[in-house]
């Protein structure tokens, strides 16, 4: 039985572009069979703390014990903050201090909105979520706590609801 060519599209032309398309499917699934076994991409840790009627105090810390993380060894990944706010929210970034396990602490800056003063991240009502990477390559356990504070010029920043931690392994 011959086979019938699509109007204007040769038949060669197709069995060439099946072969093409071929190459990339073959190799991704063979990637994807090489990456099993390890954590890269695996969420090892994550938890939300809600702040207090919507106003954060500077000696507020928010404390993280990573008791809960799904390794029983200490991991090297990322640390993810997602900082859920009011649009209300008085800037246009938020400044954090990290305290990881030993006593070192890291001031990371987290961009909330553009120069326009438009949110970033995702709108839920009158609540928007930014998530970001603050942290790359660090190592935690789950016998570590994790330490955040707004190390903002305000003592106290309204319009903060939520903020969240999440451990990715790499």
């Amino acid at each position: 039985m011959a086979r019938k060519a699509r109007v204007g599209v040769p038949l060669r032309t197709i069995d060439t572009m099946r072969r093409l398309l071929s190459i990339p499917v073959c190799a991704a699934l063979a990637l994807a069979a090489c990456s099993g076994g390890d954590d890269s991409g695996r969420t090892l840790y994550s938890a939300f703390r809600h702040v207090d009627a919507g106003a954060w105090r500077y000696t507020d810390t928010l404390v993280f014990p990573l008791a809960g993380m799904t390794d029983t060894v200490p991991r090297h990944g990322d640390l993810v903050v997602t900082v859920r706010h009011s649009n209300d929210y008085d800037f246009s970034n938020i400044w954090l201090e990290v305290e990881l396990p030993g006593g070192d602490t890291r001031s990371v800056c987290m961009e909330l909105a553009d120069v326009y003063g438009r949110w970033y991240g995702r709108g839920m009502g009158l609540t928007f979520e930014r998530t970001d990477t603050l942290l790359r390559g660090i190592t935690l356990g789950p016998a570590d706590t994790l330490r955040l504070h707004h190390n903002m010029r305000a003592d106290t920043l309204r319009a903060v609801e939520q903020v969240g931690v999440f451990f990715v392994g790499n």
